[in-house]
């Protein structure tokens, strides 16, 4: 399994923990202007990135919930293994119901990165560097999956950001 190398691969233990505890707040922040009533009924409309508003916090508070159960079994098993989803976007299949509202995905998404941020924050060095064996071969860490959790976070929150700017913009054209 190839390991993305980019900036969030560089991240310290604790520039992740702070970068997963700001996640939650920033996305509520993005996401705020669209979820007032004169936007209701669009937050199913379609936008930019081909996903609706509704869609995209479902995803990213289902890829943070997976991704903080993956960090706490990597953290708390003696010989970790993990799906291949964990470091993989494309493997990513949620088939379980959508949470009811984006209120509901927002909550989720506050509630699951500041956990993973005290996971981390909590583990020692040798904990978060332990390897963790990945389904279908290779091996990572939990300061790695930690890591894609905030980069998952990051690219999310631009998508969010992305489609509010495109709400906001529609109605006032």
């Amino acid at each position: 399994m190839e390991r993305v190398t980019d900036r969030f691969s560089q991240l310290s233990a604790r520039d992740t923990a702070i970068t997963l505890r700001s996640l939650g707040r920033r996305i509520t922040n993005a996401a705020t202007p669209a979820l007032a009533a004169e936007f209701e009924t669009v937050l199913s409309s379609p936008g930019p990135e081909g996903l609706s508003l509704d869609e995209l916090l479902d995803q990213a508070a289902r890829t943070q919930a997976f991704l903080l159960n993956e960090i706490a079994r990597s953290l708390d098993h003696k010989d970790p293994v993990v799906p291949a989803a964990t470091l993989l976007r494309s493997e990513r299949h949620f088939v379980e119901a959508r949470l009811a509202s984006p209120a509901d995905a927002l909550a989720s998404i506050r509630t699951d990165t500041q956990a993973s941020a005290e996971r981390v924050e909590l583990a020692d060095a040798r904990a978060l560097g332990r390897p963790v064996s990945v389904l279908g071969g290779g091996s990572t860490s939990p300061l790695s999956i930690a890591q894609e959790a905030a980069r998952s976070g990051i690219d999310a929150l631009g998508q969010i950001q992305t489609q509010v700017d495109w709400l906001v913009r529609s109605d006032k054209g």
